[in-house]
C-alpha cells in the first residue's frame, strides 16, 4: 500500500509563495483511527507519522494548517467539493483517483501478507504447490 499526502502537491511546484503571502489556514483532513499513521490522542491532539511529515512540511514551507478528522471514505468527496484544502492519509495511487484529486509523490510502501505460526507451517501451500 502507498501512502500519499494528497495536497494538490503544495511543495515543489511555486505554491509555496502564495502561501506565505495570504497566510490562509490550510484545512487537512485525517483519519483519526489509523495507528502509527494519524491517532487522535486523549487531549484532542494527533500523533503519528502522517502528523509529523506534515507538520514537517509545514514548517519548511512555511504555512499553517489545521488537522479534520473524517472517515476514510468522506476524504475524496470533501477534496472535490473544497470542503478540505488535502489530506494526509494512508491512500493507494490508482489510476480512477487521479480522475479527481492529485498527488504527492508516495512516501511510504508496504507488502501485504498473510501470517502463520512458524512452528506448524506444514499445514500450509506456498504458491507454487497450489499452481
Amino acid at each position: 500500500m502507498g501512502l500519499v499526502l494528497t495536497m494538490g502537491l503544495m511543495t515543489g511546484l511555486g505554491v509555496t509563495q502564495v502561501l506565505a503571502d495570504d497566510q490562509k489556514v490550510y484545512k487537512i483532513a485525517c483519519d483519526q483511527v489509523y495507528a502509527s499513521f494519524s491517532i487522535q490522542q486523549d487531549d484532542g491532539s494527533y500523533k503519528g507519522i502522517d502528523v509529523e511529515l506534515l507538520a514537517a512540511i509545514a514548517e519548511e514551507e512555511g504555512f499553517e494548517y489545521e488537522l479534520t478528522p473524517m472517515d476514510f471514505s468522506g476524504i475524496i468527496p470533501a477534496l472535490i467539493s473544497a470542503t478540505i484544502d488535502g489530506s494526509i492519509a494512508g491512500m493507494n495511487i490508482t489510476d480512477e483517483r487521479k480522475e479527481s484529486v492529485d498527488y504527492s509523490d508516495g512516501y511510504y510502501e508496504s507488502g501485504s501478507a498473510l501470517v502463520v505460526n512458524k512452528e506448524d507451517d506444514s499445514m500450509y501451500f506456498t504458491m507454487s504447490q497450489m499452481y
